[in-house]
């Protein structure tokens, strides 16, 4: 992170082919963005902010764009998109007699909500039968199964097939959820891909390191909704990956409460790994191209060291094949999504 200094933003507006059409680049850009790893309520979004752009440039903004790709890194370091999706409203105002803005507000994959599952398998159906199913589903808005990684591997190891014809019915939304509850894993869309992840595993790549040499700001603190910690813009991180924090460096706090039933029942923290290793839950990033902010925020949970690469491991957590090695890192515990945060 030492050469990591010289910002680098990239914006541009499509329309829905995905079609370059303006890039609002060289503009200062304002932006807050939020991912998750699990999407049954609340869709990835992105609220951002253009200073003073012109009134050509703001009135084909309004008009002609669908789609909105956010990039975001370093001019020496890693840079790289951090959202990409689907232009929810746009707004132009003015914020005194000199300065002009532009808001952009924009989802990822909400509108594949509208998507309808609809079809009929004979006798001898697998899930990845079923998630294709889901796929195709999706495809209209905008939104595809991850086919370039293990993610996109399910395996039928294990799994009961239908022993009989099945007819499939029901929202993309639903249906994608029912089946990630089904083979034990969790779903959620990422700049149009639906990516599934083992509950008990974690998603593809190398471990991320956070210190103050590498990023690092403040102090991680343990919290009701998890591990709370912030690093400089790293668009390396993506829900569901793996970070190692120095469990030195995190504020944790032990609740004693000796009267439950007076005062209520108290907090209960998120855990510190001995081995200070983590799976990220939420991402955000906040950033101002020709400001202050610069950071990513992260929410993140404890590992355990059972835990299942994605790599080695199938959804159901069958074996993916025998001889690969499961990786010895950690994962979710006991957690439930459905408490977390965002």
């Amino acid at each position: 992170m030492a050469t990591d200094w010289i910002r680098k933003v990239g914006l541009s507006l499509t329309d829905a082919g995905g079609n370059q059409g303006q890039d609002l680049s060289e503009l200062q850009i304002v932006f807050e963005t939020g991912q998750a790893s699990f999407q049954e309520h609340y869709p990835n979004r992105a609220a951002i902010r253009v200073w003073n752009p012109s009134e050509s440039t703001a009135k084909r903004a309004m008009q002609e764009y669908q789609k909105v790709i956010l990039q975001a890194g370093y001019e020496n370091g890693d840079y790289g998109i951090i959202f990409s999706g689907t232009v929810k409203q746009i707004r132009k105002g003015r914020m005194n007699a000199k300065d002009s803005y532009l808001d952009i507000f924009a989802g990822d994959g909400d509108y594949a909500k509208m998507g309808l599952v609809n079809t009929n398998r004979a006798a001898g159906w697998g899930w990845k039968d079923y998630r294709d199913s889901i796929s195709k589903a999706g495809k209209p808005y905008g939104v595809v199964v991850d086919e370039t990684g293990k993610e996109a591997d399910v395996n039928q190891q294990g799994l009961i097939p239908g022993l009989r014809g099945s007819a499939w019915y029901g929202l993309f939304y639903q249906q994608a959820h029912k089946y990630a509850r089904t083979v034990d894993s969790k779903m959620t869309v990422e700049n149009g891909k639906m990516i599934f992840t083992p509950l008990d595993g974690y998603r593809q790549g190398d471990i991320i390191e956070l210190n103050s040499n590498t990023g690092l700001v403040n102090i991680p603190e343990s919290t009701i909704e998890g591990l709370k910690a912030m690093c400089l813009l790293n668009p390396k991180i993506h829900p569901g990956q793996l970070v190692h924090i120095n469990n030195k460096d995190i504020t944790y706090t032990n609740v004693y409460d000796p009267y439950p039933s007076e005062i209520g029942v108290p907090p209960i923290l998120a855990p510190v790994t001995e081995d200070g290793v983590y799976t990220v839950l939420v991402v955000e990033h906040v950033g101002d191209s020709r400001g202050h902010d610069w950071y990513t925020k992260l929410t993140c949970l404890s590992q355990n060291p059972s835990a299942k690469s994605v790599s080695a491991y199938g959804y159901h957590g069958v074996p993916a094949a025998s001889g690969t090695d499961s990786a010895s890192v950690p994962d979710f515990g006991s957690a439930d999504p459905e408490g977390a945060p965002f």
